[in-house]
């Protein structure tokens, strides 16, 4: 029950920080537990490569909602962190902040949102995309 209250409370701030973008907290709950699932169907099916195929191709294509994008951008990049530390992999330079800052970049620009807010709107989401990483990955085991 405090997950889910905790959950809740994390997608109001979202919805607070992205108001150029008006979604449902149902809306925003199902957009990240959809990209997390993806991201992990991918990552098993066709490992990193196939996550930055997907990843790329969701910025170049989707043009109503580049949040999904952010929200598969962000659980790949945790899934590529978790790889990194526990299996002594080489992170993959797609998921590096140095080409992560530019890919998000544009949609908060798309959505009138100044940095103050991208960034508020990061804080909220990161934490979140990665413990439905965690919760995901751990229901499969």
């Amino acid at each position: 029950m405090k997950q889910i209250i905790r959950l809740a409370i994390v997608v109001v701030v979202l919805m607070v920080t992205a108001t150029s973008y008006a979604r449902t907290a149902k809306e925003m709950q199902k957009e990240m537990n959809d990209a997390v699932s993806t991201v992990l169907k991918i990552y098993k099916n066709e490992g990193m490569s196939g996550l930055i195929n997907f990843t790329s191709q969701c910025y170049n294509q989707t043009k109503n909602n580049e949040f999904v994008c952010v929200y598969i951008d962000l659980a790949s990049r945790y899934l590529d962190q978790m790889m990194v530390e526990q299996n002594k992999l080489p992170p993959t330079e797609f998921f590096g902040d140095e080409l992560f800052g530019p890919r998000i970049f544009g949609v908060f620009v798309n959505k009138n949102m100044d940095e103050a807010k991208s960034n508020e709107y990061l804080r909220a989401a990161t934490p979140t995309i990665n413990k439905l990483v965690d919760k995901k990955l751990r229901s499969k085991k």
